[in-house]
C-alpha cells in the first residue's frame, strides 16, 4: 500500500484482496481490445478499415459502438455461412461486455479476510422503487479467473472470425486460424445465498436471502416494506398463538 497520499486509501477491500484486485485490474483494462477487435472486424468486412474505425470511434459509448459495428459486420459474416459463429461471439462480447461494466462502476467492501470481497453497482442500487438497494455480491479468484479467462476465449473467437471469413472469400484451401472451443459463460458472481455481507444489519440479512431465493426461483424479490409487513404479521400470529396458550394453561389450572 502507498503512503504517497496520506493514511487515505482508495478502495481499502483491495488491500485485504489484492489477487482479486489484480484480476479485475485485467478485467477492465482488457476489454478495450475486444472492443477494438468487433470494430476491426466490422471494418474489414466493409473494406472500408479507416472510415468505419473512425465512425465506430466517434460513438461515445461503448454499447453504441458495437450496435454499430454489429449492424455493419452481421450480413458480411452471414454470406459466407458464418451467422452462426458470429452471433456466438457477439453474445460472448455482450457478456464481457456486462462483466466490465458491473466492475467500471462499482464499489467495494470487505470487513477483515474472513469476510471476502464484496462489490455493489449503485446504478443497480437506484433501480429500487422503496429503497437504495446495495445488491453486495462476492467475488472470489476462482470467478474471477474464469471471467479473465472468458474474455480471452472471446478474443480468439473474434480472431478466428475474422481469419475465417477472408479465407472464404479469397477461396482459401489453408485454414489459418482454427476453430476456438465453444464457451462456457461464467456466471457474473456467486451465489448471493452463500455470501452474506457480515456488515448488514440483522433485516438487511434477511432481505438479501429473500433476495437471493427469489432469484434462484425466479420469482419476484419481495420488497422491505413486503418483508416489514411479513415479519409484523409472523409477530402477531405468535403472539395470538401464545395467548391462546396461555388460555387454554389458565382453562385447566384455575
Amino acid at each position: 500500500m502507498s503512503d504517497a497520499y496520506g493514511p487515505y486509501r482508495i478502495n481499502p477491500a483491495f488491500d485485504d484482496f489484492p489477487a482479486e484486485a489484480a484480476h479485475v485490474g485485467k478485467i477492465l483494462a482488457s476489454f478495450g481490445e475486444i472492443e477494438h477487435l468487433v470494430c476491426l472486424n466490422a471494418a474489414h468486412a466493409c473494406s472500408l478499415t479507416y472510415e468505419v474505425l473512425k465512425a465506430l470511434y466517434r460513438l461515445r459509448s461503448t454499447s453504441s459502438r458495437i450496435d454499430a459495428a454489429d449492424a455493419l459486420a452481421a450480413p458480411r459474416f452471414s454470406e459466407v455461412g458464418l451467422q452462426r459463429e458470429y452471433t456466438q461471439t457477439l453474445c460472448m462480447v455482450r457478456l464481457s461486455l456486462k462483466i466490465r461494466n458491473q466492475f467500471a462502476h462499482c464499489m467495494w467492501g470487505s470487513e477483515g479476510l474472513t469476510s471476502g470481497l464484496f462489490f455493489t453497482d449503485p446504478q443497480t442500487a437506484a433501480e429500487t422503487l422503496e429503497i437504495f438497494d446495495y445488491q453486495w455480491r462476492h467475488v472470489d479468484v476462482p470467478l474471477l479467473k474464469a471471467q479473465e479467462a472468458y474474455f480471452a476465449l472471446t478474443l480468439e473467437w473474434l480472431q478466428y472470425l475474422g481469419r475465417e471469413r477472408y479465407r472464404r472469400v479469397q477461396n482459401l484451401a489453408l485454414r489459418v486460424w482454427p476453430e476456438p472451443p465453444p464457451p462456457l459463460p461464467p456466471p457474473l458472481h456467486n451465489p448471493a445465498a452463500a455470501h452474506i455481507p457480515p456488515w448488514l444489519t440483522e433485516d438487511q440479512k434477511r432481505f438479501h436471502m429473500a433476495r437471493a431465493q427469489a432469484a434462484q426461483e425466479k420469482a419476484p424479490a419481495p420488497t422491505p416494506k413486503q418483508q416489514a409487513r411479513e415479519k409484523a404479521h409472523a409477530e402477531k400470529r405468535a403472539k395470538r398463538e401464545a395467548d391462546r396458550n396461555r388460555s387454554t394453561l389458565t382453562g385447566r389450572n384455575p
